[in-house]
């Protein structure tokens, strides 16, 4: 049996998410009224730093949100939250005001405030009417007495029920080689959902049309409990997204509805749900469910159980659709998502969807970004891994299946693709699994604020760098539609925008491939350097820096359990500094240092002292006690809004207040196991 290993939790943490690809294909017309990688002992030395956690660290300010950047005048819609106060007044120095338009809202105390106006998970999502009379905090336990809930319970426990008879290594606890998600936490007590994010997705018209896009909420799995007599708190990797489509009959009237004085806080909510907010009564009348969306952390092994690979999560993605006669939840389809199990054993099948890939219309869909595969190809269930991203066949559900069959046609049948593996790669990013896994936090694109008085595990950013750029797009398009033009529909490949890549930025290997990763180039200073897939690099700087990756290799395309990367010896981090490796946790190795001289690239988080760690959890202590009692400071790399972390890396608060990139399973939060309530 694998000695269970704790990970550094020390970084305070703070996300939400927002799914791009795991939609229902297409609206039904209706009306409904809302009613471890384990970490290493620290050396003797205090000049390098092995395993990176952090020290005891501030609040991060509550508020958080996106809004859109000035255009002739008009409102504006912008990028993502920041991570401190400076940064946060920086990012929104051109918003406040009465003219401001919201497409996404974070702020915690803006988000309790709505959960208590009736926009808690069970009234908003379920429209439960057995949970509780009360809008507000309701635990799962309460929620099990609804219908619709316990639907979406048994489907949920029995993909988990199926993973762990398939896996004699798999179990809940540490105990366990392959640790499981577990079950009983969706009917217990202690546990809830929170309403983290309220984003308002008017760019997915185009998926609908009729509509004015989507309504998301968006809500995270948390609990409260006692341990040695004192409160703990925390959340674990789970979200879920209510989606309604928008039926207004002017979609920039509608856009204009999102104009706040303020998004903190009371005021933000009361505007929210003022007579003329998107969420009053008269807005929500406008729009009808749509579909609820789950993404859950279904099991994860330790990088001891997997070294070459820093270790494996596998991510369990769901969308269900509610049966009006029954008011259950039944699966539905998911977008642009082919059921690989299925087609592989049907070859008619199989051809068929080919077929309709290479015709024109397809091609050109596919190429803008708005390709709606038919039902009769889609898949139910899917299951995106990490970490290593494209580079896990797992991510690749096309490549799975036409991967042989695209790669014999003659360039002209594939459009303006040029090549079969551009083709297959932008087809693999528009499925649920490749979405999720590109340029995200681990399986997810946004997780949620915490409360400003959590001193532990969290974020400085509530949001992965995909959704990052992708606030950029959508808020250029909102602007083009508060200004009276038509919004170019075109997007974005999901693992890398238009224009320069920065650091972490994906970049184009090989010319060979396709014109479209030629395009993918890096910007001053930096290279393009193979990190572990075959097809694209990560642009990093030539001479290494903090934070850069040390120890690279080619990831076999095999199955989720049996790939594996062929791992060089680590390069070199340069004087002073110590290359993190794969074993002990770090996707592609992380170059790290002490922090007696920080680069202008680096921060001092820290790193957590195991042997202590482990004794004070093994007395059965609060997490947020033992990490402050046993850490150690460690140079990391310095993250923001602006400068993004690379990929399988998250941007954690340290005590200064500044971002540092960490492997997301360093973090409490991240990993199913280890949770005591």
């Amino acid at each position: 049996m694998v000695r269970p290993q704790l990970f550094s939790y020390v970084l305070r943490w703070v996300a939400v998410l927002s799914f791009a690809g795991c939609q229902t294909p297409a609206p039904q017309p209706a009306t409904h009224p809302l009613a471890i990688s384990p970490l290493t002992t620290a050396p003797a030395s205090s000049t390098v730093t092995p395993t990176p956690a952090s020290s005891t660290v501030t609040p991060t300010p509550a508020s958080s949100t996106v809004t859109p950047t000035p255009a002739s005048g008009t409102a504006t819609a912008a990028s993502a939250s920041a991570p401190h106060d400076q940064a946060a007044a920086r990012e929104h120095h051109h918003h406040h005001g009465a003219s401001d338009v919201e497409l996404a809202i974070f702020d915690y105390e803006a988000l309790r405030e709505l959960e208590l106006r009736g926009f808690d998970f069970a009234t908003f999502a379920l429209h439960a009417t057995s949970a509780g009379s009360k809008p507000g905090a309701r635990s799962n336990q309460q929620l099990a007495q609804d219908e619709g809930y316990r639907s979406i319970v048994e489907t949920l426990v029995g993909d988990l029920r199926g993973m762990a008879q398939a896996d004699s290594a798999a179990g809940v606890g540490m105990n366990y080689g392959h640790r499981l998600f577990d079950g009983t936490w969706l009917t217990s007590e202690q546990f809830r959902f929170e309403l983290v994010g309220v984003v308002n997705r008017v760019d997915r018209r185009v998926f609908a049309p009729g509509t004015c896009g989507e309504l998301r909420l968006i809500y995270r799995l948390g609990y409260e409990g006692d341990v040695s007599n004192k409160p703990v708190r925390s959340r674990v990797p789970m979200t879920v997204n209510a989606v309604r489509y928008v039926k207004h009959p002017d979609c920039r009237a509608w856009l204009e509805s999102w104009r706040l004085p303020t998004h903190k806080g009371q005021a933000a909510a009361s505007a929210l749900t003022r007579d003329s907010g998107p969420l009053s009564s008269a807005g929500l009348s406008a729009t009808y469910p749509k579909a609820v969306e789950v993404n859950l952390q279904s099991v994860r092994w330790p990088s001891t159980v997997r070294p070459n690979m820093a270790g494996h999560a596998e991510y369990l993605l769901r969308v269900f659709s509610r049966a009006e006669s029954s008011g259950r939840f039944v699966p539905a389809p998911m977008e642009n998502t082919p059921d690989v199990e299925r087609l592989t054993k049907d070859a008619t099948l199989r051809s068929a969807l080919a077929t309709w890939l290479t015709t024109s219309e397809a091609l050109s869909h596919a190429r803008e970004g708005t390709l709606q595969l038919p039902a009769l190809f889609l898949a139910k269930r899917a299951i995106s891994v990490a970490p290593r991203g494209f580079a896990r066949y797992a991510n690749r559900p096309f490549s799975q299946l036409l991967g042989a069959e695209l790669s014999r046609l003659p360039s002209p049948a594939l459009g303006a693709f040029e090549t079969s593996t551009a083709l297959l790669r932008q087809l693999d990013g528009l499925s649920c699994q490749g979405c999720h896994q590109s340029r995200s936090v681990a399986g997810f694109h946004v997780l949620g604020r915490d409360p400003s008085e959590q001193e532990v595990d969290a974020l400085a950013l509530p949001h992965s760098p995909h959704f990052t750029d992708e606030m950029r797009q959508r808020s250029e398009y909102a602007n083009a539609l508060l200004a009276g033009q038509t919004p170019s529909e075109t997007r974005a490949p999901a693992e890398r925008p238009a224009g320069e890549g920065v650091w972490g930025s994906h970049c184009g290997l090989s010319s060979a491939a396709g014109a479209a990763f030629a395009s993918w180039t890096c910007g001053p200073g930096l290279t393009c350097q193979a990190v572990d897939d075959r097809e694209v690099g990560q642009c990093l700087p030539t001479a290494p820096q903090v934070g850069d990756a040390c120890e690279f290799g080619t990831t076999s395309q095999d199955t989720a359990h049996r790939d594996q990367t062929r791992l060089l010896p680590a390069g070199s981090c340069g004087e002073g500094r110590v290359c993190e490796r794969n074993g002990v946790g770090f996707p592609g190795g992380m170059c790290a240092a002490s922090c007696r001289s920080l680069p202008g690239e680096a921060t001092c988080g820290g790193i957590a002292i195991l042997n202590g760690f482990n004794a004070c959890l093994a007395r059965s202590e609060p997490f947020d006690s033992c990490i402050a009692a046993n850490t150690r400071p460690a140079a990391l790399r310095k993250c923001s809004h602006e400068a993004p972390c690379r990929d399988d890396y998250v941007c954690a608060a340290t005590a200064t207040g500044e971002g540092a990139c960490l492997p997301p399973y360093f973090l409490f939060q991240l990993r199913v196991d280890g949770h005591v309530y």
